[in-house]
């Protein structure tokens, strides 16, 4: 005569399933946000510095398609389908993880966007602890997926069960881990300079902050003086941020293209310790504080904004190699409009500038 399950093996069951329905929910709601989110989704493997292997254009654009196709596997495919998908949320966890604990050690701060415009995106402890309470729900749902039956047939099977006060216990958890803003205090710029007028966007400018920063010879300024008479473009980079070296490599063409415009390298490092520090002019812009980059809101690298010489912002900032060229070349487009017929511009014409 068979053994009737006891009320342990009950509990076991049910919250060892409890797992992969968790998992799921969690990726699925995550490539959904991505997918409402692309731009922040494209900017986060910049801002983590995912390696290049695996930050090519069609892993940015498919890795929200990645994660809604695992979360469907793990909770519909049986048998040994359900083991590879739970394997690999394993290894995309794990990866997540990595990439979150490396941000964190960076001197940097680092937003991570990792789960597209909702939950929290400063990389911070908090953020380890909830990658980490996911990489654990993902290693008990390796042995669970040992299964000929998917967990959608597991838990039909099991019924009402009282036990699914665990699930809603260990949902609470991860709901908490995932969507906490915990010191959330600060804003983007994205969120506050749009406005708009007579039904046009038109960009709200603010003053250009007196924060003091050194230049490579050692010369101290307030960054709204160094656009007193000329504008000045700010590229925000760092010497850890694998994508910042290409952003460097351009400069000299964004240069070359902006005659009127100084183009400088703000750096977090000092001029004695980075190997892109000059003296040349434009000469580096050095930063060691973190004041200037986090009072013109561009602590992420890499990222750029446009200082106008009337003391006020002129364009961004922005953030993301592909965000900083496609600002560069709206500057240039507007300065080329602007050269034959300078002398009959409106002011409002020339804001950006």
């Amino acid at each position: 005569m068979p053994r009737r399950p006891s009320t342990y093996d009950s509990v076991v069951t049910t919250a060892a399933l409890v797992s992969p329905l968790l998992l799921s929910v969690v990726l699925a709601v995550s490539g959904v946000a991505k997918l409402r989110a692309p731009r922040s989704s494209a900017a986060a493997f910049d801002a983590l510095d995912v390696p290049r292997p695996f930050s090519g254009s069609v892993v940015r654009l498919g890795h929200p398609w990645l994660e809604i196709a695992v979360a469907v596997a793990l909770l519909t495919l049986p048998g040994p389908w359900q083991l590879a998908a739970a394997v690999a949320v394993l290894v995309l966890l794990v990866a997540y993880l990595w990439l979150i604990i490396r941000a964190l050690m960076s001197t940097d701060p680092v937003d991570c966007a990792c789960f597209g415009a909702i939950g929290s995106d400063r990389v911070t402890r908090w953020t380890v602890l909830r990658n980490a309470w996911l990489v654990l729900l993902a290693v008990i749902g390796v042995p669970v997926a040992m299964s000929d039956t998917s967990v959608l047939g597991r838990l039909v099977q099991l019924g009402s069960e009282a036990w699914w006060l665990a699930a809603v216990a260990a949902g609470v958890v991860t709901t908490g881990l995932v969507m906490a803003r915990p010191g959330r205090t600060e804003h983007h710029a994205e969120d506050a300079t749009p406005t708009s007028t007579d039904g046009q966007d038109e960009y709200l400018r603010r003053p250009t902050p007196h924060v003091p920063v050194s230049l490579a010879d050692g010369t101290t300024m307030s960054v709204r003086a160094l656009a007193e008479k000329r504008p000045q473009l700010l590229v925000h980079v760092s010497e850890l941020c694998g994508s910042c070296s290409a952003t460097v490599a351009a400069v000299p063409g964004w240069r070359e293209v902006l005659p009127e415009v100084d183009v400088r390298l703000l750096l977090r490092s000092g001029a004695d310790s980075s190997p892109w520090a000059s003296v040349h002019e434009p000469q580096t812009i050095h930063d060691p504080a973190g004041y200037a980059a986090v009072t013109l809101e561009m602590p992420r690298t890499p990222s750029a904004v446009l200082l106008g010489v009337d003391g006020l912002l002129a364009g961004g900032p922005v953030t993301g190699p592909d965000a900083i060229r496609a600002f560069v070349e709206d500057i240039t487009s507007e300065l080329e409009a602007a050269r034959p017929s300078a002398a009959t511009d409106s002011p409002r014409d020339r804001q950006h500038v």
